[in-house]
């Protein structure tokens, strides 16, 4: 007897992303993103900003650079992620055809 998985693979990339829109919102991520959480959504790949929210701790040479502390720095990775997930939720729900969703509850804030 041969199993057939009957799951929608877009809805599944749905859920997904929803829900880890949903955990960087209750970190206190907002909107309008700063001039260091721009350049690294410009510049940086998801992979690399996950990979650097994972670090221990801040890269001193980065904050040094951008005049920042260690706070922002990790603050300026979350805003990126949450951009990179708002585009990806959004260029899914095109591609579906479904009405766009709202990635936050009021303007500036998840």
């Amino acid at each position: 007897m041969q199993i057939i998985s009957m799951s929608d693979v877009g809805e599944t990339k749905r859920t997904a992303l929803l829900y880890v829109m949903s955990c960087l919102c209750n970190d206190g991520v907002t909107l309008p993103l700063s001039d260091f959480a721009r350049f690294c959504f410009i510049t940086a790949t998801t992979e690399d900003l996950i990979a650097a929210l994972e670090l221990p701790a801040a890269d001193p040479v980065v904050c040094e650079s951008w005049k920042m502390s260690p706070q922002q720095w990790h603050s300026g990775l979350r805003q990126a992620l949450y951009q990179r997930l708002v585009d990806a939720l959004l260029s899914e729900s095109i591609e579906s055809g479904m009405p766009e969703p709202m990635p936050h509850g009021r303007q500036g804030q998840c």
